[in-house]
């Protein structure tokens, strides 16, 4: 099956989309076809995860009747050599649990389920915001949180079974992390502004803010609930306040005694404020966008599945070696002064400036071999740089036909 780019699978049009309801509103979008999120993950995926992956706790939890189950009751203790192991899933208790109609939760499977990996790299690479996946394995006539919001937009994709939606407005507009308002309840949420039976194949999306809530009818229910961890403005205040420290008047102390007069040190906040301001204004707008930037594409590591073999062959790297970069694998180049600097996951590599032209080449994307890089390297050079990008997770050889 031919699968489009992630968030067009997700919403149709992206374009549309981020225009119109990018955290704005709500929007439902029917399967393309029933199997259309089978690459990702089935029914039979997650039962292979529960029974043989041995997680531990929390990579799973249970939600029974809008409250969330104790972990004392579907863990349990084993031994590795001398060591005890306590929040080992008990996968017959957790069963047993959801056969009492309890909804199983797989906490950040995109850790641990390589397809998942994948997607979301793929999602968050084009909307440059973290993601992240949880799914959720919900028993017939069963209803998992009471009604609630999120503090994070989420994308719900239909895997199996059904599942009745209602969303409805805004509770908090663009609430933060720390404005979950935990424990709340919303006894009349009014009408829905989605009501709405979702099938498989079939998409959700929510923006943060907005209450929601869901419950199974007479069949089971496995959705992705794929969260959007949106970088906000006030995370690049905070990025360019914290380079505020190198500054004197900022690293200067409160005045003695200041607790016991708060109208004397309100007489001074002013003026402090002030000295923020103007500070604030001569901050070189560019270098703070590319450093923030950098903070994304830093935060991007590599999946090194099949590394260990790449690693064995090293040796074996020669100018007709055929080589491509890793799916999944981020990197971003800057020049500085006769270096180049490779930001690559969740690290940086400083090269020589000539490696550019031969790193570019590798960034294209395309299969390629190592002869074909850069005429102005040497094939020692070559055979150097691309032995280095492998071991870093960057390029991987590829077998000829």
């Amino acid at each position: 099956m031919n699968h489009p780019e992630a968030l067009d699978r997700c919403v149709g049009d992206a374009r549309t989309f981020l225009n119109e309801y990018w955290a704005k509103a709500p929007l439902y979008r029917g399967a393309t076809s029933p199997d259309a999120f089978d690459d990702l993950l089935t029914l039979d995926d997650v039962d292979r995860v529960l029974t043989e992956r041995g997680l531990r706790y929390p990579a799973l939890r249970l939600v029974k009747d809008g409250q969330t189950l104790s972990p004392d009751t579907y863990t349990k203790t084993v031994r590795m050599q001398s060591r005890r192991v306590d929040d080992v899933i008990d996968a017959a208790r957790v069963y047993a649990h959801f056969g009492d109609g309890a909804t199983i939760v797989l906490q950040a499977l995109h850790r641990y389920w390589e397809p998942l990996f994948h997607f979301c790299r793929e999602l968050e690479t084009a909307l440059t915001h973290p993601v992240q996946v949880n799914t959720y394995l919900t028993p017939p006539r069963a209803r998992g949180l009471d009604v609630h919001y999120d503090t994070h937009d989420v994308f719900v994709l239909q895997v199996s079974g059904s599942k009745m939606w209602k969303v409805y407005g805004s509770a908090v507009d663009l609430p933060l992390a720390n404005q979950h308002r935990r424990g709340r309840s919303f006894p009349d949420p009014g009408s829905p502004q989605i009501d709405v039976e979702l099938k498989p194949g079939d998409c959700l999306y929510i923006p943060r803010g907005f209450l929601h809530s869901a419950e199974t009818a007479r069949s089971e229910s496995t959705h992705m609930t794929v969260g959007i961890l949106v970088y906000r403005w006030m995370d690049v205040l905070k990025s360019v306040l914290d380079g505020a420290g190198n500054e004197l008047f900022m690293r200067e102390a409160l005045p003695p005694g200041f607790a016991h007069d708060p109208e004397a040190l309100a007489r001074e906040i002013p003026n402090k404020l002030a000295e923020v301001s103007r500070w604030l204004t001569e901050q070189d707008p560019l270098a703070t966008a590319g450093a923030f930037s950098d903070r994304f594409w830093g935060g991007r590591p590599p999946l090194l599945t099949g590394q260990l073999r790449q690693v064995l062959d090293l040796d074996e790297i020669q100018d007709a070696s055929l080589v491509q970069q890793r799916k999944g694998a981020v990197c971003k180049l800057k020049r500085e002064a006769d270096d180049v600097v490779v930001i690559l996951g969740d690290r940086r590599l400083r090269m020589p400036a000539h490696a550019a032209p031969a790193l570019e080449k590798i960034l294209e994307g395309a299969e390629i071999e190592v002869g074909d890089l850069d005429a102005g390297l040497d094939s020692e050079s070559r055979i150097v740089l691309v032995r280095r990008l492998i071991t870093e997770g960057l390029v991987e050889q590829l077998p000829r036909a």
